[in-house]
């Protein structure tokens, strides 16, 4: 196995760890710490949070960011790296795809992310992704929370991706941003969206805490990562009423 490869497996895995932490901490600690006297009555649901979900939890995702790390490496292991199509120097393509690549990232993995999560709960393939749903009532910490093998499945779209579609390294990394900081909103336990973007033309679209709260204590519907489009379509959205937001109405 080439340096090259060890070398980004590990600098990524301690990237996406590192900035885990970073964010889900800052997101708890806001949240669930310091403003814990006004949003507690807000909360989703109404369950303890205990130590030991909170360390299985960081265990988790420690697991899932190494694994994500090696798999971002794969494009850069000597015997494949000449076929990647990742690239670093932003004039070896237009300007505009750079910009543009980010959304159609985020749509890609929307769409991805939709049937694969609605085929982890079939009954063959649900014992993977049963860890996940160990946190019935999530914390930003849940964002990672996966067992090593529904890991693979949450990045196996991204690494054939990189043989097909040139990806600015700087694009994956805005990327991996925006979808984990709507990633730890899905699971903060709070609304924070307020309930006039219910019927925004644009928002009404998005994903919010309640939506996927929901999913985690009804096991079922709302399978969507960032977008409501798949379950409005597929009819998976739940009707479940919504709880009370920590925003003020526009």
């Amino acid at each position: 196995m080439d340096n090259t490869f060890l070398i980004v497996a590990i600098l990524v895995s301690v990237v996406q760890f590192g900035r885990y932490l970073i964010m889900a901490g800052l997101a708890y600690y806001y949240f669930w710490v310091r403003n814990r006297a006004v949003n507690e009555p807000l909360k989703l649901q109404k369950q303890p949070y205990k130590q030991a979900q909170l360390l299985r939890e960081i265990g988790n995702s420690f697991s899932f960011s190494v694994i994500s790390g090696f798999a971002f490496a794969l494009p850069f292991w000597e015997p494949i790296a000449k076929y990647s199509k990742l690239y670093t120097d932003p004039a070896e393509h237009s300007l505009v795809w750079l910009v543009l690549s980010v959304p159609v990232l985020i749509v890609l993995q929307d769409t991805y992310f939709y049937w694969m999560h609605r085929a982890l709960h079939s009954p063959a393939l649900f014992r993977f992704h049963k860890v996940h749903h160990e946190s019935r009532d999530p914390s930003p910490f849940t964002a990672y929370s996966f067992h090593w093998t529904e890991s693979l499945f949450e990045i196996a779209w991204f690494v054939p991706l990189t043989f097909i579609v040139p990806l600015h390294q700087g694009a994956l990394f805005i990327f991996g941003t925006i979808a984990l900081l709507l990633n730890i909103n899905g699971h903060l336990g709070i609304e924070i969206y307020p309930e006039s973007w219910k019927t925004h033309p644009v928002m009404q679209w998005m994903n919010s805490s309640t939506a996927h709260n929901n999913h985690h204590k009804y096991f079922k519907g709302n399978y969507g990562f960032f977008f409501n489009f798949w379950d409005r379509v597929m009819k998976t959205a739940t009707e479940i009423p919504a709880g009370k937001s920590t925003a003020k109405a526009a």
